[in-house]
């Protein structure tokens, strides 16, 4: 993996998560970046006399805390108004950009209220959603018939990500989506507990209670899945402060409920929330 060219922002802290600003980072496009598929042209040459390409995002929202350069804001970008690039000078830094860009494989970097937020991949290969992905088919195995193997291969995939990103590997506690009280399976808590015991970092996820029942939210808007997890009363029993969490999701689909649970974790005091889904939807129209 290339070596970052910068010191981490692990310094400093998340913006506050509320309704509103979940609320406000829905309204805005893109909502992703994936160098396997939508942004596949990074880094692009050019011809201009005093450097040797660009690069270009949509956004920031998280994604410049893995990046291994510094990105500024692109003004002259005329269809998003919150882009960052970078100007590459030297071809020597072309080749370090485009090997990060091509390690990041099926990535999806999400534009959401979490320190930084990423999918493994998407559930399917496109929007007619014929054929998962390899991980999206995991996902399906592993959620639908509690297919144990596939439930182990994807804490696997997980490991594999955390490890490779080192704002990820350095995080001090593990967590999952918790799971309506009486579940029999729960497919994050059981991928989490893997992860957390390979990694040796503490699997809090225990310490969520629920004031009263959390309806289901399968079908319901985001306005209504945020009421649904704010009635169930969520509280998080134990003190976070200055603690950099990795949270984690089977699938990231209007992106409520992770951001919902992310702001509890604030509110308990964590300075950093790490998004960690295992596959993205491929649409970002769900739950309008």
């Amino acid at each position: 993996m290339v070596d970052l060219k910068k010191p981490l922002k692990g310094t400093d802290k998340m913006n506050l998560i509320t309704k509103k600003s979940v609320q406000q980072a829905h309204c805005k496009d893109t909502r992703r970046i994936c160098f396997a598929t939508t942004h596949a042209k990074e880094p692009k040459r050019s011809d201009h006399p005093d450097y040797v390409g660009t690069f270009n995002v949509p956004f920031d929202c998280g994604f410049s805390r893995l990046f291994p350069y510094e990105l500024f804001p692109n003004k002259k970008d005329r269809y998003h108004s919150d882009s960052f690039w970078r100007s590459i000078t030297t071809e020597e830094e072309f080749q370090e950009i485009d090997t990060w860009v091509k390690e990041q494989g099926s990535r999806v970097f999400l534009r959401d209220c979490l320190y930084t937020s990423i999918a493994m991949h998407h559930n399917f290969t496109n929007l007619d959603e014929g054929a998962r992905t390899e991980i999206g088919e995991l996902e399906y195995r592993a959620k639908q018939n509690h297919d144990m193997i596939a439930v182990r291969k994807l804490a696997e995939h997980c490991i594999n990500t955390i490890t490779e990103i080192r704002l990820y590997k350095d995080a001090d506690l593990v967590c999952a989506i918790p799971p309506q009280r009486g579940k029999d399976f729960d497919l994050p808590s059981g991928v989490v507990s893997i992860v957390s015991k390979k990694l040796d970092k503490e699997d809090i996820t225990a310490r969520f209670s629920f004031g009263a029942e959390k309806r289901s939210v399968k079908s319901a808007t985001r306005d209504e899945k945020w009421e649904a997890w704010h009635n169930a009363r969520i509280v998080f029993n134990s003190d976070l402060t200055d603690k950099k969490i990795i949270l984690i999701d089977d699938k990231y689909q209007s992106g409520t409920t992770i951001q919902y649970i992310a702001m509890k974790l604030q509110e308990a005091g964590a300075r950093h929330v790490l998004g960690l889904s295992m596959v993205k939807t491929m649409r970002d129209t769900d739950n309008r």
